[in-house]
């Protein structure tokens, strides 16, 4: 994962860290999964790419689910 960041991305461990806030606390507390990281990831690149896309409201979850099953 650490090879996919740009110059600009964060780290992998404040990735993992982000990931962790963004999907384990809520609706229901649970474990970190790869996907999650992976999903946060790919948002993240997104808006990474056009400071317009910050505020867009695709699901992104939809097509890291294409790729990666929601139980990894």
């Amino acid at each position: 994962m650490a090879q996919r960041l740009s110059p600009q991305a964060v780290s992998a461990n404040e990735l993992v860290r982000r990931a962790e806030e963004s999907f384990t606390g809520w609706p229901r507390d649970r474990e970190l999964k790869f996907y999650d990281v992976v999903h946060y990831l790919v948002f993240y690149e997104y808006t990474l790419l056009d400071a317009a896309r910050r505020g867009t409201m695709t699901n992104m979850g939809a097509a890291v689910a294409q790729a990666i099953p929601d139980d990894c």
